[in-house]
């Protein structure tokens, strides 16, 4: 429908739709009964002068008004209306409406196919008849635009009344229900509703589409069936009157469900009518209360089953156990871990068989204290679960290798590997040899070339070559030699030895941490 286009400002217009039930008598020997419109929609409104006129959907001029209210509404019978503004108030005890309108305004009503069904019609502030529409309005949809010239606004108290219009003497029945849903085995009445409601004295025939679906009593009381849908018929004289009904059989909103150890769920039933009778095919693993509610006991399968006015209906229940997260854990000394219950429902209990090696905390931390072997055990529900913890020594931050210690004339060779991550710096300074029988021919040594120290990058291995500060001997053949290092900003000493079984010393190759090469 095409109709004002408005710009909106800021503006309180009040609507208030009253609902009512008259009987007005005098138009032309008809009986009137009331029936209250649908407000479909509100359009809008605005009221400043300087806006643009109103605009349809092609662009065309319409109205230059300077404001203007419409709102939609729908009529389901043949009608006059009776509208209502500001000052005039409906009286309940004398069925009147009292009062002028308060101001001048334009009434124009549009039918669905923008057709003006009621041309411009003004209305004085100082009226007190009542508007109606002189021409009735047949069932459908309408458009009510209220115009007004003036600065000071569409401030209306408003009411519309809509009047249906039937034959002389000759009353409106109709159904309180005209569809409903129910319950197999449930029962329900229709209720028959005139205007005027003092109406009496009537006689009504029931029947139904299908009897094996919906059966109604003379009364109108209706019942289900079986499943399916049937149509119910109320014929009063000439008037016959309808209302479908569909019949639903019962049904449960899970047909299988996994809960875990102690964990709990509610079955809900559907269009169940009467009594139910619920029960468990194994209640050491699932138990089931009257009102649905299922309790997991033990690891294991069951089947709900649920009885409704003869319909059966299951649902299998799988019980699972609490699960942790490892089942064995390698935690390095002073490091920590954590464990986790998964689906453990209420506390969980933790404890260390050795504290000494690792504790653990009420949330499942463990902390390894020494070198060693634990269990953890954590208990849900009286159910135990476990975990092997293994305390390991720290990690070194680096790691070399000292191999092929031979001795040449004047010359000790060492062969160094860096497993580190960062480079190893080995020093000149603090080199030297140790006698076997560590008493005699000590030398001091230096790196050859007479460098201060060499760099040996992540990975990498080199030949490192002490040379003798002064003349050797056969004893230098049976010696150890130490040297220093630097690893990550720390220094530490290192022994590298002659391995050969023969005649020549074995001894142990180490490293120590070493606080300055002075």
């Amino acid at each position: 429908m095409n109709y004002y286009k408005v710009r909106w400002k800021k503006i309180k217009i009040v609507f208030s739709f009253l609902c009512m039930v008259l009987i007005i008598g005098g138009f032309s020997n008809r009986i009137a009964h009331a029936e209250t419109t649908t407000v479909m929609s509100e359009v809008g409104s605005f009221e400043d002068p300087d806006l643009e006129p109103n605009y349809d959907e092609s662009g065309e001029v319409i109205e230059d008004e300077k404001q203007m209210k419409s709102f939609d509404f729908s009529l389901e019978h043949e009608s006059k209306l009776n509208i209502n503004f500001k000052e005039r108030d409906y009286d309940d005890d004398t069925d009147e409406f009292t009062g002028t309108y308060g101001e001048d305004f334009d009434v124009i009503i549009y039918d669905e196919n923008n057709l003006e069904v009621l041309s411009r019609l003004h209305i004085n502030s100082s009226e007190t008849e009542d508007l109606l529409i002189k021409t009735s309005l047949s069932k459908g949809k309408y458009r009510l635009c209220l115009v007004n010239n003036d600065i000071m606004g569409l401030d209306y108290d408003f009411t519309i009344k809509a009047i249906r219009i039937g034959s002389e003497g000759d009353p409106i029945y109709t159904l309180k229900n005209k569809s409903m849903t129910l319950s197999l085995g449930d029962t329900t009445d229709l209720t028959v509703v005139t205007e005027p409601s003092t109406i009496s004295g009537y006689s009504v025939i029931w029947e139904s589409s299908d009897d094996s679906v919906v059966s109604v009593s003379s009364n109108g009381v209706v019942k289900g069936n079986q499943k399916g849908t049937a149509t119910i018929t109320a014929t009063i004289g000439k008037t016959k009157l309808s209302c479908k009904v569909t019949v639903k059989n019962p049904s449960i909103n899970k047909s299988k469900v996994t809960l875990y150890l102690g964990s709990s769920t509610t079955l809900l039933l559907s269009h169940a009518s009467g009594t139910t009778k619920w029960s468990s095919s194994s209640p050491s693993v699932a138990t089931i209360s009257p009102r649905g509610k299922v309790i997991a006991k033990k690891k294991g399968t069951t089947t709900i089953t649920v009885i409704s006015n003869g319909i059966k209906l299951s649902c299998k229940v799988t019980v699972k156990n609490p699960t942790i997260s490892k089942t064995k854990v390698s935690i390095t000394n002073g490091y920590s871990a954590t464990l986790k219950i998964a689906h453990a429902t209420g506390d969980v209990r933790w404890a260390s068989s050795n504290k000494s090696i690792a504790t653990v905390s009420p949330k499942g931390k463990v902390t390894a204290k020494k070198i060693g072997t634990t269990t953890i055990t954590a208990t849900v529900k009286g159910r135990k679960l476990q975990c092997k913890v293994v305390v390991k020594r720290a990690a070194p931050d680096f790691l070399i290798d000292l191999y092929e210690y031979r001795i040449r004339t004047n010359t000790f060779y060492i062969t160094v590997h860096n497993y580190g991550k960062k480079t190893l710096r080995i020093y000149s300074s603090g080199a030297y040899s140790l006698d076997y029988d560590y008493k005699t021919y000590d030398r001091y040594l230096k790196l050859s070339g007479n460098r201060n120290y060499i760099d040996l990058k992540p990975g990498k291995s080199k030949s490192v070559n002490f040379a003798v500060i002064g003349s050797t001997t056969w004893f230098d053949r049976r010696t150890e030699v130490y040297f220093i290092f630097s690893y990550d900003g720390k220094y530490y000493r290192a022994c590298g030895c002659y391995t050969d079984d023969g005649y020549y010393y074995n001894g142990k190759k180490w490293v120590e941490s070493y606080k300055s090469i002075d």
